[in-house]
């Protein structure tokens, strides 16, 4: 975990620079904001990342805003909300949304996939199918009559459209 913090921050680190169009001295020197938009499910690693950035560019203020990755990237392409870095959990979204395609305005013409994760079905022993549910059988309890799953936005995060996708499998 640490290694993977590690890395994030060194990626974040030059991507945050970049992004800036600031060079290293003068990010040393000057005050300066740094806007990001990222998935909720980031909010984690980059609380880490973030406070380690900051301690090493003490004049550097990260302002970051979390949300689904649709939502965020939305916020940049049709609220014109200004944004040093986007960070999303589903990184089709960039080229799609952001890259200016149909005659739209471009916001970026470039992405780097740095990290994945899996979609998880998570229980309590008060569950509905509990009692049953194992590694062999869980898509048929799932599937069973009267049985709820929640899920997020569709429309504004990916694992909202990823389980309908998912579900139609």
């Amino acid at each position: 975990m640490k290694k993977r913090v590690l890395s994030l921050f060194l990626i974040l680190s030059l991507i945050l620079l970049a992004g800036c169009g600031v060079n290293q001295q003068k990010a040393q020197d000057q005050k300066v904001t740094l806007t990001v938009l990222g998935a909720g499910s980031l909010t984690g690693p980059f609380k880490q990342v973030n406070d380690a950035f900051q301690k090493k560019y003490p004049n550097v203020t990260v302002q970051d805003q979390y949300g689904g990755s649709v939502k965020v990237v939305k916020q940049v392409t049709e609220l014109n909300q200004p944004a040093d870095l986007v960070a999303v959990a589903d990184y089709t979204v960039i080229p799609k949304l952001m890259f200016g395609n149909d005659g739209k305005k471009a916001y970026t013409n470039w992405y780097i996939g740095f990290v994945s994760n899996e979609m998880t079905f998570a229980y309590t022993d008060k569950s509905k199918g509990a009692d049953k549910i194992n590694e062999a059988n869980w898509y048929k309890v799932l599937a069973e009559n009267g049985m709820q799953i929640g899920r997020s936005n569709p429309d504004t995060d990916p694992s909202g459209y990823k389980f309908i996708r998912l579900k139609g499998v």
